[in-house]
């Protein structure tokens, strides 16, 4: 075990400058688009987009393989993955210990979640798609790690160094395998000619 240096929390940090899109320059534009909704205040605007935000992340925890994103944007799923090789700090222990204590996760047999966003199916095509990514919110974030440790299990395994894309039609395939043979009738005997 080695030493743990407390952090210093009076310290300068290094913040993104990131571009929030839900402003008021947004608000207006599309009060400007769908003049009928000139009425909805900038907070209910706001309510409405983080409504459905939620609808759409409860539907990445819940279903094992995701969510399409409207648009044709792409797709999010929750993956299951092996430990990393460098050392994951347990931060609350080696607080105590002042040594660097190794976070197990027991809860779900030394897993971690990871947040997978692609846009490399072939339905996917539109301009610039390597140009997009998905930055998860702190909400979404909190509510996948509280939800993870209990259903760990449901969620799909990727391994190390494999493409999601291949991953991802894989599982696409084997849906549509399962919807076939849901058609199919079981009385159906393709060698009778009834």
């Amino acid at each position: 075990m080695y030493r743990y240096k407390l952090p210093n929390l009076n310290a300068s940090r290094f913040r993104f400058n990131h571009l929030n899109i839900l402003n008021k320059s947004l608000f207006e534009e599309f009060r400007k688009k769908h003049p009928k909704y000139n009425d909805i205040t900038y907070k209910t605007f706001q309510d409405i987009i983080t409504k459905g935000n939620c609808k759409i992340w409860d539907g990445i925890i819940n279903y094992r393989d995701g969510v399409a994103l409207p648009e044709r944007l792409g797709s999010i799923f929750i993956g299951t993955c092996e430990q990393p090789y460098k050392l994951n700090v347990n931060f609350v222990m080696a607080k105590e210990t002042m040594l660097k204590v190794p976070h197990k996760n027991l809860e779900s047999d030394s897993h971690l979640a990871k947040i997978f966003y692609t846009n490399s199916e072939s339905i996917f095509n539109f301009k610039y798609k390597s140009v997009w990514s998905f930055q998860p919110c702190r909400k979404f974030k909190r509510s996948v790690a509280s939800t993870y440790p209990e259903k760990w299990m449901m969620y799909l395994r990727v391994e190390k160094g494999k493409h999601i894309s291949k991953l991802f039609k894989k599982v696409k395939k084997k849906n549509h395998i399962k919807e076939m043979n849901s058609l199919i009738p079981l009385s159906y005997d393709e060698f009778s000619m009834d």
